[in-house]
């Protein structure tokens, strides 16, 4: 496994995963939602939801989630190899919209995959991805 991204260290949070999707190159329409984990407890993660539009600033909501979300997502992130998608032939890109997933291996590295160079079924990946934050984020306290 060879990582894209050597150690995102956020302050002092150490970022586990994240999940991004922009909507980009549209008239009126560009903005972003992201739901990142970070290490927060010995129990515990930090889940941070981040979403902007085009007219608005920045909105950061925290909140508590645990240890097996990320179990999850790993689990998610071996099912759909994205790990190897860097070294896969015929990938594809996605227009009118950015999505990526970074995660922290447990060497301290990162990969970092991307709708920009993804295989065909490429973009459900990302939807189940930020489902499956979406759920640990409806089932947690608020911070």
């Amino acid at each position: 496994m060879k990582p894209n991204v050597i150690g995102l260290v956020i302050g002092e949070e150490v970022m586990l995963l994240d999940c991004y999707n922009a909507t980009v190159a549209t008239v009126g329409g560009d903005g972003y939602r992201e739901l990142t984990l970070y290490e927060y407890s010995d129990d515990e993660l930090k889940l941070c939801r981040y979403s902007k539009s085009e007219d608005s600033d920045e909105i950061c909501e925290a909140f508590l989630a645990p240890k097996k979300a990320l179990d999850e997502c790993m689990a998610l992130a071996e099912k759909y190899r994205l790990a190897e998608w860097s070294e896969m032939k015929d990938l594809i890109s996605l227009d009118g919209a950015l999505k990526v997933i970074r995660l922290r291996l447990d060497d301290g590295s990162y990969i970092r995959v991307s709708s920009e160079e993804m295989p065909e079924s490429g973009e459900n990946v990302f939807g189940e991805m930020e489902k499956l934050l979406l759920k640990y984020l409806d089932q947690s306290k608020k911070l």
